[in-house]
């Protein structure tokens, strides 16, 4: 009898621990467009005062009040409900146009030896509240972007074709470093690095960006720019 009870314990534990595990897989990273402090709060809970980004673990699925008020506003940006779907890390913005968008969806899954590890989703679509609607440039289109940039042999055409481009979608930091990268000259590099950083959804990770140029003045240029923002 001890020895069932025992078990059962054990059991019991062994769920708990699953169950939460699965709820901590479950997760929203949110910061704003142009990378600016905020306050959150999160089903009428305050969860931050003033920060560039925030990341909540452990949400359960379904429908979740947000709440996000710029640093020194009386009032919020954004205010409303929210679906979250079980078993992903979400990453999301609030843009320009004060709405919710996702741009980056880990999904976990188990191997066969019981490791978790994620899968990558890129979507575009529409502007909405879902979480299931995204709008960054999708991987088969940013692939062509690449190969007819690649096409055109001279930077200052390329650059163009870039630009052309960049009007038409959203992009992640890295996918500019990508286009960046497919720049000779610095000059171009730099006008890119520019003309990119409003249409870029994780401006907060733009650091990366820098690593491109070879020239403090290039450096200069471009911080210059983004602090123009602020």
């Amino acid at each position: 009898m001890k020895k069932t009870l025992y078990i059962f314990a054990l059991l019991l534990m062994l769920t708990s621990a699953a169950n939460t595990f699965a709820q901590k897989v479950t997760s929203l990273t949110i910061s704003l467009y142009d990378g600016s402090t905020f306050g959150v709060e999160f089903d009428k809970s305050v969860i931050a005062k003033q920060i560039e980004e925030v990341t909540i673990d452990g949400i359960a699925a379904g429908k979740h009040y947000i709440k996000i008020t710029p640093t020194n506003a009386t009032k919020p940006i954004y205010s409303s409900e929210i679906t979250i779907t079980e078993g992903y890390t979400i990453r999301a913005v609030i843009d320009e146009y004060k709405s919710f968008y996702v741009y980056q969806k880990y999904k976990y899954r188990k191997t066969k030896g019981g490791i978790e590890i994620t899968d990558w989703e890129h979507h575009n679509g529409n502007r909405d509240h879902d979480e299931e609607n995204y709008r960054v440039i999708s991987d088969p289109d940013f692939v062509d972007l690449e190969n007819i940039a690649a096409g055109t042999p001279f930077d200052e055409t390329r650059t163009e074709l870039l630009k052309y481009g960049i009007d038409r979608s959203y992009f992640t930091t890295d996918q500019v470093n990508s286009l960046i990268k497919m720049l000779t000259f610095e000059t171009y590099k730099v006008e890119i690095a520019k003309y990119a950083y409003k249409k870029t959804v994780d401006k907060r990770n733009y650091l990366r960006v820098f690593g491109n140029f070879r020239y403090s003045s290039s450096i200069t240029e471009l911080k210059d720019y983004i602090d123009s923002f602020k």
